[in-house]
């Protein structure tokens, strides 16, 4: 998805919202569920965007935080046919090809991905898969909100210098994220840690199968 594309969409999104709110239509909307509305209608990275402003009380007030709160639980899970796509473009083989059980429905889905259960030579293992073509559409996005954060600077709009501090930070940290061989050497990291600690347990991955946009571990 380009950019110029992208833009356009979320224009779209930003003039159907801002209106509704001025015409106070729905009735009965408020502004911090006006606000998770926009960003449910904008998806992809500004979902994200708005869970991550959710779990921050000091950059929103409580209101917003609870109403964004909503988007953690709300992602709609992608089709079985998208997950194979991933597995076949990621590792040549479908899922059913590479597990003696692969559960279709999955566990739990997010912005980025969602994971499903099964099994391997006896063991029960998390798939974690990629949403397909995420990473053109998140790179799409983060573009965008790096020019809003230029933008707010130089135009000096004192009241957004909160929002430059958090898009700088939610860029870094969605990068990493869009890689899970990222996430699969802080998972080493950590059973590194606790190898001695009886108390603490880390799943074990599946290194063979585990890519930048799959990742499989004990369940």
């Amino acid at each position: 998805m380009s950019s110029a594309f992208r833009l356009l969409r979320l224009m779209v999104v930003v003039v159907r919202h801002g209106l509704g709110h001025l015409f106070r239509w729905p009735r009965g909307v408020d502004g911090p569920t006006r606000l998770r509305m926009a960003l449910e209608d904008a998806g992809g990275t500004f979902l994200k965007f708005g869970q991550v402003l959710s779990l921050q009380p000091d950059v929103l007030p409580r209101d917003y935080c609870n109403a964004l709160f909503d988007l953690l639980d709300r992602v709609p899970p992608f089709e079985l046919a998208d997950v194979e796509r991933v597995f076949r473009e990621e590792l040549g083989r479908r899922p059913s090809e590479v597990f003696d059980e692969f559960d279709p429905v999955p566990l739990a889905a997010a912005s980025i991905g969602q994971v499903h259960v099964a099994r391997l030579g006896g063991r029960r293992v998390a798939v974690k898969v990629q949403r397909p073509d995420i990473d053109t559409s998140f790179n799409a996005d983060l573009k965008l909100m790096s020019a809003v954060s230029v933008l707010i600077a130089r135009l000096r709009i004192h009241r957004l210098s909160w929002l430059r501090q958090a898009i700088s930070e939610f860029i870094d940290w969605t990068r990493e994220e869009l890689d899970y061989r990222t996430e699969a050497r802080f998972m080493d990291a950590l059973g590194h840690n606790a190898r001695n600690r009886p108390t603490e347990a880390i799943p074990g991955l599946v290194r063979e199968f585990t890519t930048s946009r799959i990742l499989v571990a004990d369940f």
